[in-house]
């Protein structure tokens, strides 16, 4: 998921996207996936 989120903004970086833009939004797609794992982990701790 990581992966393709990064090559999704070579692409947008090459089409000369707003890199400002375009970082802010990898920024959110990155800490919402954190986050997702990190509530995964948990639910995984306390199931154990």
């Amino acid at each position: 998921e990581i992966i393709e989120e990064f090559n999704n903004s070579i692409y947008h970086i090459e089409r000369n996207a707003n890199a400002k833009i375009l970082f802010m939004d990898v920024s959110l797609k990155l800490f919402r996936w954190f986050t997702r794992q990190n509530k995964l982990l948990a639910e995984a701790k306390e199931s154990s």
